[in-house]
């Protein structure tokens, strides 16, 4: 549901492309987080002291 919405957003506003920026879009969130949530949970203690 949420893939086609943004499909037709993105379609709709003239990018012929918004499959493959959707994709891109979806991937980097998807690689970026847990790579953020390891380096949080690993350098909180030092931050914070």
């Amino acid at each position: 549901m949420l893939f086609s919405i943004a499909t037709i957003m993105l379609v709709g506003s003239g990018l012929a492309c918004g499959d493959t920026v959707l994709t891109v879009a979806v991937l980097a969130i998807v690689i970026t987080a847990p790579l953020g949530a390891f380096a949080i949970d690993n350098t909180y203690k030092k931050l914070l002291n």
